[in-house]
């Protein structure tokens, strides 16, 4: 399958399992709701992705694009809620961010919950090195303006920004554009787009 879509429980159990920097989906909404971070207060279903980190060094963790509130926390042993490493919440408006300090070879346990019980679709990014300094989106240069990896109408920061602003949805840029609640495939306006459509 392809692996910025995880599946299966993602939970300390079955964790999903990723080893590379990238850019990875999945929906927390039918998942189970057994952790919970120290920087929020959560009952959500999250989702679990252990990190075999490629390299020693910072790593960001981001959950920029996300379809709902996030918290975001890391731990060194999956069902150990004392070996949390780092938490955070609402690092950029509702999204979450957090840098790790990554020894290669070694697995990190990612959780991407919900505040409260807020779950959906999420998008978590991992890069190398630190996470940039907040900044402020130009929502209409074509620029990363605030370096987060999202431009214009992508970055969660235009959400509300008139020019960002549709009556309907477009099916494969990972924004909720028509503000309805449900991103891409998930919005029925894209249910008979070729995106969405299953294989076959």
């Amino acid at each position: 399958g392809d692996p910025a879509c995880p599946t299966g429980a993602q939970s300390c159990a079955s964790p999903t399992v990723v080893s590379a920097f990238g850019v990875y989906t999945g929906s927390t909404t039918a998942l189970g709701a057994s952790a919970t971070g120290s920087c929020a207060s959560t009952v959500a279903p999250e989702a679990v992705i252990a990190f075999t980190a490629p390299t020693t060094g910072a790593v960001c963790a981001r959950t920029r694009g996300s379809s709902f509130n996030t918290v975001l926390y890391a731990r060194s042993t999956c069902a150990n809620a004392a070996s949390e490493i780092t938490c955070n919440d609402n690092g950029r408006n509702l999204q979450s961010e957090i840098t790790l300090t990554t020894v290669a070879g070694q697995t990190y346990y990612l959780f991407v919950d919900g505040n409260g019980t807020a779950s959906g679709s999420y998008v978590l990014a991992l890069t190398e090195g630190t996470c940039p300094a907040l900044g402020f989106e130009n929502c209409t240069d074509g620029i990363d303006n605030d370096s987060d990896f999202f431009a214009d109408c992508a970055d969660t920061d235009c959400f509300s920004a008139a020019s960002c602003i549709t009556t309907s949805e477009v099916c494969t840029d990972r924004v909720d554009n028509d503000r309805d609640g449900a991103t891409d495939c998930a919005d029925s306006d894209c249910a008979a787009n070729a995106a969405c459509l299953p294989p076959g």
